[in-house]
């Protein structure tokens, strides 16, 4: 399911993907690696297509991160995906 809301929240706790997210504007990005602590491989995803493709824009292995991404196109999905899990949670969230 799509989400319209500013904010996306994921935990990680195996390999998946997050529902995606429009975003019309720069986003913010946190990732924390934490219980156990969390180890494993996220990508931060973005399609122009209305998700039938996904390109990676970032991808974080065992580390945690706060930042932004700059978007300059309107109405883009982004989603993030667990590429690789070993243990804990991974909890992701991003907000437009």
């Amino acid at each position: 399911m799509v989400q319209n809301a500013n904010l996306l929240t994921y935990t990680a706790s195996g390999t998946g993907t997050s529902d995606p997210l429009h975003v019309n504007k720069s986003v913010s990005v946190s990732l924390d690696f934490y219980t156990g602590p969390g180890a494993g491989t996220i990508e931060l995803q973005r399609s122009f297509d209305d998700g039938l493709t996904w390109k990676i824009v970032e991808t974080w292995a065992d580390t945690s991160y706060e930042g932004i991404v700059e978007e300059v196109a309107s109405y883009v999905l982004y989603q993030f995906k667990c590429t690789a899990y070993t243990s804990g949670d991974i909890y992701c969230v991003l907000g437009a």
